[in-house]
C-alpha cells in the first residue's frame, strides 16, 4: 500500500506481525504520502506516538530509507524485537536496497532467521556486480536492536558495563545475544497456492513469470497495483521531455 500515516495505523491496528516501509528519508524522519500524491515528512516523535496510540504486535519491521535508524530505534523502543534499517548517516543507493532486499526476503520467507536472513542479504549485495562500491553499501545495513544494546538490557547493575549471564551452563556473551536474540523465524517455508490471483496487475518487467512463479509459492500478500500520481516522477519525466 502507499506510505501514508493512515495506511500504516490501519494496518498496525488490524495486526500484522511484518512491516516492510520502503521510500525516502532524512535524518529524523521518513517522507509519507499526505493522499493527495503530495509529502508528508513523519518525524520520529510523531511515529513514536502513531505507534503509542494503539500499541504494536510487530515482529519484525525493514526501513528501506537513507537515515533511517532513529526511525528504526523508535520501533524498537516500542517493542518490535527486529529491525532492519540504514545507519543514521548513511545514503542508500536505490540498486543497493533491491539488491539486499530481494536477497533477504528469499531467504527470510523461506523459513530462514531474522539474523541468517540479513546475514545473506548482506553478503549478497556486497559480492553484487551491479552495485558500484557494494561492500561500502552492504555495511549501510544494520540490524537492530545491536549487541551492546541487547547486552546492556540483560546486565545486572554490579558496577561494570555488561555483565554476562548463564545460559545452560555456557557463559552467553554480548555477541552471543545478539545471535540468540536475532535467531527469531517469523514465516516458516509453507507454500501457498491463492498468490497472486492476477498477476496481471503485478508489474515485475522481464521477469514476470519467473518472479510471479516463485513467489507464489510463498506466504505474502497482493501484489499492489501499479503506483500512479506519483508527483517526483511526473516532475522527473516532464524535465527531460522538456530538456
Amino acid at each position: 500500500d502507499f506510505a501514508t500515516t493512515d495506511s500504516l495505523r490501519t494496518a498496525l491496528t488490524l495486526g500484522c506481525k511484518a512491516l516492510h516501509l520502503s521510500g525516502h528519508g532524512e535524518q529524523g524522519g521518513l517522507c509519507f504520502e499526505d493522499g493527495k500524491s503530495g509529502l508528508q515528512v513523519l518525524t520520529v516523535a510523531r511515529l513514536r506516538d502513531l505507534l503509542r496510540a494503539g500499541g504494536v504486535s510487530l515482529q519484525f519491521v525493514f526501513v528501506s530509507a537513507c537515515f533511517s535508524k532513529e526511525i528504526g530505534e523508535t520501533f524498537v523502543a516500542e517493542g518490535v524485537h527486529h529491525v532492519v534499517c540504514v545507519k543514521v548517516d548513511s545514503k542508500i543507493q536505490d540498486v543497493a536496497a533491491i539488491a539486499f532486499t530481494r536477497a533477504f526476503y528469499v531467504a527470510f520467507l523461506t523459513g530462514k532467521s531474522v539474523l541468517a536472513s540479513f546475514t545473506i542479504a548482506q553478503e549478497a549485495l556486497k559480492s553484487s556486480p551491479l552495485v558500484p562500491n557494494s561492500v561500502l553499501e552492504g555495511d549501510k545495513f544494520i540490524l537492530l536492536p545491536e549487541r551492546e544494546h541487547i547486552a546492556a538490557s540483560q546486565s545486572y547493575n554490579t558496577g561494570t558495563a555488561i555483565t554476562t549471564i548463564s545460559d545452560s551452563a555456557d557463559t552467553v556473551s554480548g555477541l552471543d545475544e545478539f545471535k540468540l536474540h536475532h535467531q527469531k523465524i517469523v514465516f516458516s517455508n509453507r507454500a501457498v497456492s491463492d498468490w497472486p490471483p492476477s498477476p496481471k496487475h503485478c508489474t515485475v518487467g522481464k521477469n514476470q513469470t519467473d518472479l510471479t512463479t516463485f513467489l507464489s509459492r510463498l506466504r505474502l500478500p497482493k501484489p499492489p497495483p501499479d503506483f500512479e500520481g506519483r508527483e517526483v516522477l511526473m516532475y522527473s519525466v516532464i524535465r527531460h521531455i522538456h530538456d
